[in-house]
């Protein structure tokens, strides 16, 4: 409908006559906050919309159908109890569409809808922007009711082409076609490589058009907005069988990379091992809701390859780091720009466990017993005051890591971050103590040993 504000209305003032689900999942898990169902009578809730809203504005919005001139009725899944999920906008909080098991009312795909919802965006920021596609709605709301930020995959098979510029939100961009690599190649070859290269090459990219120099053209990139992850299993069964739609919308995006030089890199593939899945069984036979979001959080972290891998083995995973540079390399490789794998808070506080275990094993505790075995107390005092000033120094190093960051951080503050000049200030201490440790250490000294011969003694005159 051309009016979207009026169709945001109709929407608020459905939603007020529906109620969350009383039911949980599997009878211990709480669904979300923004998941409702409507037990009402269909006919009264038509015709309490009918009191504020015309029969035409109502169809026009997705919410009914007519079924005669002067009648409507609520679309099939909105009616008799069924779960839905109403998105709401950032700022108003107001829903402004409804996600249901046929899809959004508002005609967009899923996946785009929930970019705005605030709910999902909260989610997004814990996961490292990793949008979970799921097969049904079921497995949406399951996924959801454990933390993560999850929507439909359906849609994407029946998308024009025109509009396939959209996905650039996901990391999906297309390629430069092959007029635009030699216009490019041209370009740089009648220009002199030390002046500024001002011929315009039509890129054409993305169902738009983008002007840009031949130089700029590996700078084209949109803002990625969400990584997308399709959901090859049912969590709302707990069965690891690869979900049917899910591969043929797998064959569409190959498609789309083989005749439209998509990069679908970027888009990846969750097929959890069937010992995840019979841990996820084991634990909602027992109705543990908190155990079950936590090991569904463990299950989805560990996630993952490339729709372009699947088939082909799989990489070699790195195990845990084995010494503390090992772990400041993890630590560093979480906070590379563009790093987009999936980082979740509850991985960031692992990762920083194991780095300071580490710290401890390899550098501070060997220097405090050393401090302890030395018989030097000035000795003593240097190597302690060395661990300390080692503890002090890597723990605000890794604090300004994180800030690089904020989505990588385990609680840290601004406030707690120590400025970068009193870090090379204690850098410069730990220098200072390690030069005195130096001219304190004991220096080894070889003593000439000499053979002390007798002198003869003097005899008083008439002595023997």
């Amino acid at each position: 409908m051309e009016d979207i504000g009026r169709q945001h209305e109709i929407f608020d003032g459905f939603v007020k006559q529906c109620e969350p689900p009383q039911k949980r999942w599997k009878g211990f898990l709480p669904h979300g906050s923004n998941v409702l169902q409507c037990l009402r009578s269909p006919d009264k809730v038509v015709d309490e919309l009918l009191a504020s809203f015309t029969i035409d504005e109502l169809v026009s919005s997705g919410l009914t159908r007519r079924y005669d001139t002067e009648r409507c009725q609520l679309i099939p899944e909105l009616v008799a109890g069924q779960l839905f999920i109403a998105l709401r906008d950032e700022t108003t909080a107001a829903p402004y569409d409804l996600l249901t098991a046929e899809g959004c009312l508002s005609g967009e795909l899923p996946a785009l809808a929930v970019l705005r919802d605030a709910e999902t965006r909260t989610m997004l920021a814990e996961w490292d922007l990793e949008l979970f596609a799921a097969e049904t709605i079921d497995d949406v709301l399951v996924l959801r009711a454990c933390g993560l930020p999850a929507t439909l995959a359906s849609g994407f098979e029946a998308a024009p082409l025109d509009d396939v510029g959209r996905l650039a939100v996901f990391g999906l961009t297309r390629g430069p076609r092959h007029r635009q690599l030699v216009l490019a190649q041209q370009a740089e070859e009648e220009h002199d490589a030390t002046q500024p290269n001002c011929s315009e090459v039509d890129t054409a990219m993305m169902g738009g058009t983008v002007r840009c120099s031949a130089r700029e053209m590996d700078n084209t990139t949109a803002e990625v907005e969400a990584n997308l992850m399709l959901v090859a299993w049912n969590p709302s069964q707990l069965t690891c069988a690869t979900a049917t739609a899910q591969k043929r919308v797998v064959d569409h995006f190959l498609q789309l990379n083989r005749h439209l030089n998509l990069d679908v890199g970027n888009l990846t593939w969750w097929q959890p091992k069937p010992a995840d899945v019979a841990t996820l069984e084991f634990i909602a036979a027992r109705r543990s809701a908190a155990m079950f979001r936590e090991v569904m959080q463990d299950v989805a972290f560990e996630r993952g390859e490339s729709i372009v891998n699947i088939g082909k083995p799989a990489p070699q995973r790195p195990g845990p780091p084995r010494d503390l540079a090992e772990a400041m390399a993890a630590v560093e490789g979480n906070n590379q720009p563009g790093h987009h794998h999936l980082v979740s808070l509850d991985r960031s506080t692992k990762t920083r466990a194991e780095f300071f275990r580490l710290l401890d094993r390899d550098l501070l505790a060997p220097l405090r017993k050393q401090a302890m075995a030395t018989g030097d107390p000035v000795e003593r005092l240097l190597l302690l005051t060395l661990a300390d000033l080692g503890q002090v120094f890597h723990s605000q190093s890794l604090k300004i890591r994180e800030q690089r960051d904020p989505s990588q951080s385990s609680g840290t503050h601004a406030g707690d971050q120590m400025p970068v000049k009193e870090l090379l200030a204690i850098a410069n201490s730990m220098n200072s103590t390690i030069k005195e440790m130096k001219q304190c250490s004991p220096r080894s000294r070889v003593i000439e040993a000499k053979l002390i011969e007798p002198k003869p003694i003097p005899r008083l005159p008439g002595c023997g």
